[in-house]
């Protein structure tokens, strides 16, 4: 019985699966084009075409019209931009064309200050070939005033005392410079004619043969001098043609030049034997590498630094050097 029912029930199936199902009235009435379906409360895609097109329609105006009025528009937009660009742009203040006037001023006097110093030390400083007394100026400093000592016939120890007694008799004001050229007669053209003694001149009168590594390695130009401070402060200026050679031949004159320039730095140096050490030490002066001796008291009595690739300043004061130092770069920046 149960396998009969079974069997029916899927004769049953089987018919209703092969019958076609036709759609209720209701459904074939409200069937719905999916083509052609528009929703009543969508509004359709918004596009440029369809905004013209809806202006048109609905204010009654011509394409020109609408054309001309985005013109007008671009061009208030324009203006307003270019309104607000004038607004935006920096104006020249009164106070802005004052400075830039008053800085060409000074920069026309400063210029005019550079040309006259530059004319003054030419023509008061550096010597003319044509000047007779041409021998007797230095290429190296400007000196307030010039002493010459004829050396001409003297030794080497007469020509030290007489530099020693210039020193410690010359009369001078307080910040002067006062240059002692040490003349010697030489014979050109058959004329014996005067000139100034050259550095191997010089280091042959402290005892140095001219073929010495130090007098080699030096220019033939040199200046001794007295600077008016508190005291009287010798000085000497020497020029490298070798600045290497030069230093380490200076490192090894430290031994003897206690005793070498006692006579022009007799002043501070004074009794040479009586030093413990003649030992030179490293300082810095004026920003300058200093090779300083000093004696059993720290004093300081003598030092020399090499202040650039050619100069040499030997002294015995801080307030001197100083004042060399901005002397030959005055020099230097004329020449």
């Amino acid at each position: 019985m149960e396998e009969q029912n079974q069997g029916g029930q899927n004769n049953t199936l089987g018919n209703s699966t092969n019958q076609n199902v036709e759609p209720s009235r209701d459904l074939q009435e409200n069937k719905i084009d999916i083509n052609n379906f528009q929703d009543p409360e969508l509004n359709p895609l918004r596009t440029y075409q369809y905004d013209v097109k809806e202006a048109i329609e609905g204010k009654n105006i011509t394409l020109s019209q609408m054309m001309m009025s985005e013109k007008q528009k671009q061009r208030d937009n324009f203006q307003e931009k270019e309104e607000i660009f004038k607004k935006q742009k920096p104006q020249i203040s009164f106070e802005r064309i004052f400075i830039y006037f008053i800085s060409i001023i000074l920069f026309v006097i400063s210029g005019l200050i550079i040309y006259i110093t530059q004319d003054y030390v030419r023509s008061n400083i550096i010597a003319s070939p044509d000047d007779p007394n041409s021998w007797a100026y230095s290429n190296i400093i400007d000196s307030d005033k010039n002493l010459k000592i004829d050396t001409a016939g003297e030794s080497a120890n007469s020509i030290s005392q007489k530099i020693q007694n210039v020193i410690s008799s010359i009369e001078m004001q307080k910040g002067e410079i006062v240059e002692i050229i040490l003349s010697k007669n030489t014979i050109v053209e058959d004329n014996e004619v005067k000139s100034r003694l050259s550095g191997s001149d010089f280091f042959t009168i402290l005892g140095k043969d001219k073929d010495h590594p130090l007098v080699r390695s030096l220019e033939d130009d040199f200046v001794i001098g007295v600077h008016k401070n508190q005291f009287s402060s010798p000085f000497l200026i020497f020029q490298s043609n070798d600045i290497n050679q030069t230093y380490s031949e200076l490192i090894r004159w430290e031994g003897s030049m206690l005793n070498d320039l006692n006579k022009i730095f007799y002043r501070t140096i004074g009794n040479p034997l009586e030093y413990s050490s003649t030992s030179f030490v490293d300082i810095i002066i004026s920003n300058k590498d200093v090779r300083v001796l000093r004696n059993d008291q720290n004093q300081v009595v003598l030092f020399y630094s090499i202040i650039d690739n050619e100069n040499i300043i030997i002294t015995d004061n801080e307030e001197t050097f100083d004042l060399l130092l901005s002397k030959i770069n005055l020099t230097k920046l004329i020449q």
